[in-house]
């Protein structure tokens, strides 16, 4: 008996031995450095994993003595923490501790890249007559190569902040200078989009700062009241009136100027007011537009030279929006005290006598 006893407590203790050795084994030994960000500009780290050492460019000219990256890892400790403060004139080591205890070091170096500044798309004449809902035109200005030759800029974009070349992206050149033909394609209508310049050379790629756009909605679109053929990178636009207007005179008042009519995007509201505010007017295309409605908006004015120019290029050149091919449209932006611009079925603004019967074609802004 006492000999089988002695052999079930012998039994027993290797069992327990081997549970604890194994809750030993357990113990993590994971100590990497995963994602590395210059917090201040996102600028992205880049790991090389096979000599633990990570390089990040910034912008030429930043202030590296004070910088705070903020740094994701798998271990249990780093030390230095992540988003303190370092002085990163010369390398930093960062070390990541596993749950075992071991360790690993990484040197962190800071390049200063080309200057790169993205230009703003939204509220951006330049490039908000191209946001389409799926494409867009974007671009940037190198206003210093920094230490070495850029050898291509370009830019990047994404939905969640901080694009960097592992999101969409284009180039567009090379060298210092400014950019404008990069052409985000395959975007989401009415969704906002973060993007910014990028500019790479020997010492890595410098982002700009990040500025975003809505890619609106796409041309021909039937909303709010009409037909979509501008978007202005906020979310708002202007649609036309799905139907032409009677053919009238531009106004009553032929040989008196108004003076202060504009041309730009913005000013067809103002532009038709002013029309039906001159003293003598007793009727104009401006009127018969201001008084338009669907029946549901009322807010319906003639559209100066350049948003019918656009109502042009954006539907009537592509067969779209109800619109007859041989149609002269009025504008409402004046050419002198007797003579007015309207857009001929070419697509080419002219000017004529306010005295000739064209068509108006109301638009809104939504």
């Amino acid at each position: 008996m006492k000999s089988g006893f002695a052999i079930l407590l012998s039994c027993l203790a290797i069992l327990l031995g081997a549970c604890g050795d194994d809750s030993v084994d357990h113990l993590g030994s994971d100590k990497a450095i995963t994602a590395l960000n210059f917090s201040a500009m996102g600028a992205p780290g880049v790991i090389d994993e096979l000599d633990h050492m990570i390089a990040v460019t910034v912008l030429f000219g930043a202030d590296v003595t004070a910088v705070a990256l903020a740094i994701e890892h798998t271990g249990v400790s780093l030390s230095p923490a992540s988003g303190v403060v370092q002085d990163f004139s010369s390398p930093v080591v960062y070390t990541v501790t596993a749950a075992d205890g071991s360790a690993q070091a990484y040197v962190v170096y800071v390049n200063q890249g080309a200057a790169v500044t993205t230009a703003a798309i939204a509220g951006n004449p330049a490039f908000t007559t191209s946001i389409s809902g799926t494409s867009a035109m974007g671009g940037g200005t190198i206003t210093n190569q920094g230490l070495s030759a850029v050898t291509e800029r370009g830019l990047c974009w994404n939905t969640t902040g901080y694009p960097t070349l592992a999101d969409a992206h284009i180039a567009d050149g090379a060298g210092t200078g400014s950019f404008s033909n990069a052409s985000m394609m395959e975007l989401e209508p009415t969704t906002t989009y973060y993007v910014r310049a990028y500019a790479t050379n020997v010492q890595g790629t410098a982002y700009g700062y990040v500025m975003t756009f809505h890619s609106g909605r796409t041309f021909g679109t039937d909303h709010a009241g009409g037909y979509v053929f501008y978007n202005d990178g906020v979310g708002g636009g202007l649609v036309c009136a799905k139907s032409d207007q009677s053919s009238q005179p531009w106004s009553s008042v032929t040989g008196v100027a108004i003076g202060t009519t504009g041309y730009a995007i913005g000013t067809g509201l103002a532009n038709s007011n002013a029309i039906v505010a001159q003293a003598g007017h007793s009727g104009s295309t401006a009127l018969v537009s201001l008084n338009y409605t669907d029946g549901t908006y009322d807010d319906w004015y003639l559209p100066s030279s350049s948003e019918l120019y656009l109502f042009h290029t954006k539907l009537r050149a592509n067969g779209v929006g109800n619109i007859g091919p041989y149609t002269f449209f009025w504008s409402s932006t004046e050419a002198s005290a007797t003579e007015a611009y309207y857009l001929a079925n070419n697509g080419v603004m002219y000017w004529t006598g306010k005295t000739s019967h064209y068509t108006g074609r109301a638009v809104r802004a939504f």
